[in-house]
Order: C-alpha cells, then sequence, then structure tokens
C-alpha cells in the first residue's frame, strides 16, 4: 500500500521532531520544511498528499504562502498555529486553508483531521457533476437533490449554499466566502438572511440541531467563523 506524503512546514524544531516522529509512527511518508522557500520546493518536487502549516515562518507570511500555494494547487492544508484570535482563523480559511488547528494540539485529533482531508482529496474531479456524500446525492447539471433517493426541493439560494459546501467538503468555509458565493459581495447585514436560508437548507436535508452525534451530521457550524460540510461515508 503506497504511503501518503505529508508536508510538515514549522520553524520550531521541537514540534516539528513531533509531529514528524508521530505521523512516521503511524505509517505516513513526511517530508519537512523549516521556512516557506522550502516549503515551495518540497511542493514542487515531492507533490505532498496534504500540507501542514505553521502561520509564523521566518522568511514568508503564513497567509502570502498559502495564497502562493493556492494558484498552483488544490492540495489540502491544514494550518497548525498558535494564533487564537478568530479573524486569524477566518483569514486563513479565506486565503484557501482547509483546516485549522490550535497549538497545543491533540496528535490523535491531528490523524483524523489527516484522515479527512485525504478522503476529500481522493476525490476526483470527474465525480463533481453527480456528487454523493452519506444519504445526500446532487445532480448539479438536472439541479436535482435526493436525500436517501428521495427528491428534495431547494430554493436558488439553498441550492448555490449546498453547491459550494459540497464543493469543499471537509473545508470549513467562512461567512464571507459563502455570502460572496449567494449575493455575489460580502456585506454583514445579510448575515441574517444567511443564517435563514442556512437553517432551511439543513431542515431540508433532515438536519438537526439536537442531534449528538456530531460525527453524522452533513452540515456542521464553526461558531463567528462558518460552516462545514462533514464527509460521511
Amino acid at each position: 500500500m503506497m504511503k501518503s506524503t505529508l508536508l510538515v512546514v514549522e520553524d520550531d524544531a521541537a514540534i516539528l521532531h513531533l509531529i514528524d516522529v508521530t505521523l512516521t509512527m503511524n505509517y505516513y511518508k513526511v517530508i519537512t520544511a523549516r521556512n516557506g522557500k522550502d516549503a515551495a520546493f518540497r511542493i514542487r518536487t515531492e507533490h505532498p498528499d496534504v500540507i501542514l502549516l505553521d502561520l509564523g515562518l521566518p522568511d514568508i507570511d503564513g497567509f502570502t504562502l498559502i495564497k502562493q500555494i493556492r494558484t498552483d494547487i488544490d492540495t489540502p492544508i491544514i494550518v497548525i498555529s498558535a494564533r487564537t484570535e478568530e479573524q486569524t482563523i477566518v483569514n486563513a480559511l479565506d486565503c484557501g486553508a482547509n483546516d485549522y488547528m490550535i497549538k497545543p494540539f491533540n496528535v490523535d485529533e491531528l490523524q483524523a483531521r489527516i484522515r479527512v482531508a485525504l478522503r476529500v482529496s481522493k476525490k476526483t474531479t470527474t465525480e463533481e457533476n453527480n456528487f454523493k456524500n452519506g444519504p445526500l446525492t446532487v445532480d448539479f447539471n438536472a439541479k436535482m437533490v435526493y436525500i436517501n433517493d428521495q427528491p428534495i426541493h431547494l430554493t436558488p439560494n439553498e441550492f448555490q449554499l449546498l453547491k459550494i459546501l459540497s464543493h469543499h467538503v471537509g473545508k470549513v468555509l467562512t461567512y464571507q466566502v459563502l455570502l460572496k458565493s449567494i449575493f455575489g459581495y460580502v456585506n454583514k447585514c445579510e448575515m441574517a438572511s444567511l443564517r435563514v436560508h442556512m437553517a432551511s437548507l439543513r431542515k431540508k436535508l433532515n438536519y438537526s440541531e439536537d442531534d449528538a452525534h456530531m460525527d453524522k451530521k452533513l452540515i456542521i457550524t464553526h461558531p463567528r467563523i462558518g460552516y462545514q460540510m462533514q464527509h460521511l461515508v
């Protein structure tokens, strides 16, 4: 079985060693970089399956590096940072990161997020016209949506929300990204409208806020940040 390749971009030697050893023991091929220049070289030559990225690099701002990576490839990026500010998390996600973890982090949780990123990245683009995720099936060409093979009717805005979420399974999409996808611009005055559309979409997808099993939900909320469609078997 071919090992998945993970690129760890981290300038702290102790943290880099911890991640390297832990993931290598769990049968990943781990490559490392201590700065943005080395990271760019590794990406070009090693073609990693997932990138784990610290924002505080010595030679380049992490946000800038994410943007540079996104101009060329869609490889999943998981940011691992000690920065806890909401705006920092939002900025990282808006720049193109798929996920964000705060240091100190739980190694088991990191591995779980890596597995999600790998599953999502292995979905081929040829499947995009007919999308399936757990009980959900979407025919984008016909604009038809099914839950457990039963058709459901969505409004145009609900369908647009579902479309962008399903095209980025596993990625946290910020309110700004979702607002722009619906209205074509970002206006925080439309936040109430966004929440109404999302609540209606969830209801039609048989989503329940009272469901105790978060790992079974199609769409989950990241308070004050945005929404995420989970990958379901």
